[in-house]
């Protein structure tokens, strides 16, 4: 084919626009689970790419990979909500919780804290005897922290050896 804005590919002509090709990129079908946004996951994408303004495929990649520490990041936050919900509803099969709401008053506000805090350390007790559930959460949200951290600063590192032309450019474009 002679015309250098298509490509052929399998004899099916495709735009050879870089904004327009097939190349792979961190997407809501990979980054989120089906429980998830994957919109969500397109905005967080979108509103990282405009902050860190990349330039080129590399730093669109750190930049992607970013993105995918910090949902990744968001996700575990939710599911350590969820297990410390789940084990303060299964804490009050403990006799020890309720014997403490039938000798006080759950609608003093101290009173429900102090209910609310126990039933939190004997789920958490709980958990730890059975499935450690919240120390893995802990170990893995440490994980997507460190990842984001690592490649945010390779971004800044590659970001600061920017020729001055390029610079200039962004600078324009902005």
């Amino acid at each position: 084919m002679t015309d250098d804005k298509l490509v052929t590919i399998n004899n099916e002509a495709l735009p050879a626009t870089p904004t327009d090709d097939l190349r792979e990129e961190m997407n809501p079908a990979i980054a989120a689970l089906l429980a998830e946004s994957a919109q969500g996951f397109d905005l967080l994408l979108a509103d990282f790419r405009r902050d860190c303004k990349p330039l080129n495929a590399a730093e669109d990649a750190l930049v992607q990979m970013m993105a995918r520490h910090f949902w990744a990041a968001l996700r575990k936050t939710r599911v350590e909500t969820g297990v410390v919900e789940s084990h303060m509803e299964r804490s009050l099969e403990s006799s020890q919780i309720r014997h403490f709401a039938e000798v006080n008053d759950l609608n003093d506000p101290g009173v429900n804290f102090e209910f609310d805090t126990r039933r939190l350390g004997v789920g958490f007790d709980m958990d730890c005897g059975r499935h450690g559930a919240q120390l893995t959460i802990t170990r893995a949200a440490a994980a997507s922290d460190t990842g984001f951290l690592k490649y945010y600063s390779m971004l800044l590192k590659v970001q600061s050896r920017r020729p001055p032309a390029a610079e200039r450019q962004l600078k324009r474009a902005a």
